[in-house]
Formats: structure tokens, C-alpha cells, sequence
């Protein structure tokens, strides 16, 4: 039977409340002696509160995601292996306005030809997305617009790119959610 591991890359003190956060780089489960499998989507930050309790202050990334820092006013930042710099809201414990909602997603996937990313907006914001192939490099870059509130989306039309696993970057007012899309012929 399969075991899963959760491995913590990164720690560090939010400084509103000076309490302890870790941060879960990704879930994996062995899937033999040498090889591991990350599941995708479980990058988390972890606030570790006094009395011992855990509460999930960021999550949803997508594994490639290995450190983060507060600045001094407590707002989340985030690196990924690429270099880049992600500002996140809070899923918990926060008085800022969230203006995407949670339940971005990529269809179909894995995809053939074109996926669309699929997402809501709960205000009018500026949007621009950016899709990279595991190596870093951009394959795609959607211009900057400013969507109204409601449901949106935005295609990639992969019919020249390789069979293989691409990440999106979707920046909405600043913040961002990633994924993985898988490109199948």
C-alpha cells in the first residue's frame, strides 16, 4: 500500500500576530521505492496558533511553490521555482475584499488541442494570465484586460505546442491562482 508524505519547505513569523507559519510544499504518496508522486493543487501556508491548532492561511499551489514571506503589514507573498513573486489572499482571517472566487478551472483537461480556463469574478477586475511548460519558459501570454463581475474564461489554442504538462498563472487584481494543464495527443 501507497504512503503519503507532506514535506514543509519553508517557515516563518506573520507579523500582525507573531504567530508561526509553515509552509506545505505538496502531498506525495510513494509510488515505489525510489519514485514519488505529487498531487497537485495542495501547496499550502499553515498558521500554527498558541494553543496548537492549524489553520490554513493560503492555499491551492500547485507543488512548485518552495518559500513564502509576510510583509510588514502581514500580506502574504509567495516564490515559485520559476522566480516569480505572488502576492495570495487569505482564506481565513482577513479583512481584505476577495475578488476571485475559489473555483477557477481548466477544461476539459487533459486537453487535445485548446483548454479553457474557467473563473468568477465577484467584482470587475484586471486579469492576465500567463502559461509556462515545466521548464519556465512562457508559452503563452494573454493581454491584461479588465473583466466585468461574473463568469469568464480565456482559451489557449495549443494546436503548436508539445504533448506534455503546461503550468497557468491566472493574476486577477494582483493576485494569483496556478495549475497544471495537461496537453494529450
Amino acid at each position: 500500500m501507497a504512503t503519503a508524505s507532506t514535506y514543509l519547505t519553508d517557515m516563518g513569523y506573520d507579523p500582525v500576530d507573531s504567530n508561526l507559519c509553515v509552509m506545505q510544499f505538496s502531498v506525495f504518496s510513494q509510488v515505489d521505492s525510489v519514485t514519488l508522486d505529487f498531487f497537485p493543487g495542495t501547496g499550502k501556508v499553515i498558521k500554527i496558533m498558541p494553543n496548537g491548532d492549524k489553520v490554513v492561511i493560503a492555499d491551492g499551489f500547485i507543488g512548485l511553490t518552495p518559500s513564502f514571506t509576510f510583509d510588514a503589514v502581514g500580506d502574504l507573498y509567495v516564490t515559485d521555482l520559476f522566480g516569480f513573486v505572488y502576492k495570495f489572499d487569505f482564506v481565513s482571517g482577513t479583512s481584505r475584499p476577495t475578488v476571485l472566487a475559489t473555483n477557477v478551472q481548466a477544461f476539459p483537461n487533459p486537453f487535445t488541442d485548446r483548454v479553457s480556463i474557467g473563473f468568477e469574478l465577484k467584482n470587475a477586475a484586471s486579469v492576465k494570465a500567463n502559461i509556462y511548460d515545466l521548464n519556465g519558459r512562457l508559452v503563452k501570454a494573454f493581454d491584461e484586460e479588465k473583466l466585468p463581475a461574473g463568469q469568464q474564461s480565456l482559451t489557449w489554442e495549443a494546436s503548436s505546442a508539445q504533448p506534455g504538462m503546461y503550468i497557468y498563472h491566472l493574476l486577477v487584481d494582483g493576485r494569483v491562482v496556478s495549475g497544471l494543464l495537461q496537453l494529450a495527443r
